[in-house]
């Protein structure tokens, strides 16, 4: 493709050129300011409520925006796929056609998955919300939608001949944070938790941090959640990263999509743990299961809070069936895991014990066997102690509600029909129980 050819395939498909972009809003605004065009209206924007006219483009005009919250995972994981630079998406000018090309892509898988191509080939699914753009012709609001009608349109155009021109509205200018928040009050309107992964989500956030200056309690106020959630999620991203460098996907995060329950557990499991050792320990053994879930025989938000609640006696079993592992040399890596050089015995021990225990497949799969008996025991026995306070429990029980007769049934509208029949009972039963007391003592 000769330069002429991409120069017309980016202005006809992602985006017209700048000045030409801002010459029809120019001229768009002035007629539909003549014509009384029908308006849009934009909420608190600058402290205040504005009506915008709504105008009519081609659907080549607008541009995606490449900063996108919602496909900032996807970004990174594009980057490792396709092995470009890391600061592809980041510091390129959002301009260029490759990126333009680059964010439809993304964009495309992101609609396929979300069902709005299906809705959109319907000649019946017309247009009802306006685009938001901001003054440059970015799309703050609505590029899955312009996505999907771009390539319905550029695939039958007869057909689908309705979206070759959408309506759009033109924010007047403002600063970034201004774009930002009038983003995330649409976010709220629409349920953010729909439209991001949770690893996506966490991202967003950051990058928001990063970029102007939000606070944690700032974020929480701004989309409505808990300081408490915003920084979980900060957290277990930070652990999913950790595990896909580990396993040498970093940057994979759709291997992740499904993992947030399990990551929130590992999190929680981790912070319950004593020691730095144990946290490393319990989250080693965890990764390995996340893994290969079905090597847990139940889903992973339940096994791992039994496997942290546990870990001593995973660690006492695992330890006795590979009896070698403390001989070993502990490596410098393991040991900056726990905090430098001056960790205790007990805690190089535990350190050796993960690195042999997983060292090779055959005794990852043996270990796995080993810790999922481990914890089944576990529970039989604690089945055993509940089975063994369960009499104890019960007279415990009884009594109270004996008290509650007492002290509030005793009364003059109290009615007594059959209550001598239930006090004959009792004392048969309290006969019965005394003499299993008395077997039991000889």
């Amino acid at each position: 493709m000769n330069k002429v050819e991409s120069s017309t395939l980016a202005e006809k498909k992602f985006g017209w050129p700048l000045p030409s972009r801002r010459q029809a809003f120019s001229d768009l605004t002035k007629e539909a300011l003549e014509k009384r065009v029908d308006s849009h209206r934009i909420e608190n924007f600058k402290g205040k409520t504005i009506s915008l006219p709504i105008l009519r483009v081609e659907i080549g005009l607008p541009k995606y925006r490449i900063a996108n919250g919602r496909t900032s995972s996807i970004q990174e994981e594009w980057v490792v796929t396709k092995g470009v630079d890391e600061s592809f998406f980041t510091g390129g000018d959002p301009e260029l056609y490759t990126l333009q090309e680059a964010q439809h892509e993304i964009l495309c898988e992101m609609i396929g998955e979300e069902g709005l191509s299906e809705k959109f080939r319907d000649p019946n699914n017309k247009q009802v919300e306006p685009l938001l753009l901001d003054e440059s012709g970015f799309v703050i609001n609505g590029n899955r939608r312009l996505c999907s009608w771009r390539n319905l349109y550029y695939s039958d155009q007869k057909k689908y001949s309705h979206f070759s021109h959408v309506d759009v509205v033109v924010l007047p200018k403002c600063e970034e944070k201004e774009l930002d928040a009038i983003e995330s009050r649409l976010q709220i309107e629409k349920d953010i938790r729909s439209d991001y992964t949770w690893h996506a989500e966490a991202k967003m956030f950051k990058e928001k941090q990063r970029k102007f200056g939000y606070t944690t309690s700032e974020l929480s106020r701004q989309y409505r959640k808990t300081k408490k959630d915003i920084e979980e999620l900060f957290e277990i991203r930070d652990l999913g990263s950790e595990y896909l460098s580990a396993r040498g996907k970093k940057n994979m995060w759709s291997l992740l999509n499904e993992t947030e329950h399990t990551f929130k557990r590992l999190n929680k499991a981790m912070k319950e743990q004593k020691s730095l050792a144990d946290r490393e320990v319990l989250k080693e053994i965890a990764f390995h299961y996340i893994d290969d879930p079905d090597a847990a025989e139940e889903r992973l938000y339940t096994f791992i809070p039994k496997l942290g609640k546990h870990l001593s006696s995973v660690k006492s079993e695992l330890r006795m069936e590979f009896s070698g592992a403390d001989a070993k040399e502990i490596d410098d890596q393991a040991l900056q895991a726990f905090g430098g050089g001056d960790s205790s015995s007990t805690e190089a021990s535990d350190m050796n014990l993960v690195a042999n225990v997983f060292a090779s497949p055959a005794d990852i799969s043996k270990a796995q066997d080993i810790i999922v008996e481990t914890l089944k025991a576990e529970k039989e026995k604690v089945g055993e102690e509940a089975k063994a306070k369960y009499f104890l429990k019960q007279l415990h029980k009884t009594r109270s509600a004996l008290n509650d007769a007492l002290n509030l049934g005793l009364t003059p509208e109290a009615e007594i029909e059959g209550a001598e029949k239930q006090l004959d009972a009792i004392e048969a039963s309290i006969v019965r129980i005394r003499e299993f007391i008395k077997q039991r003592k000889k």
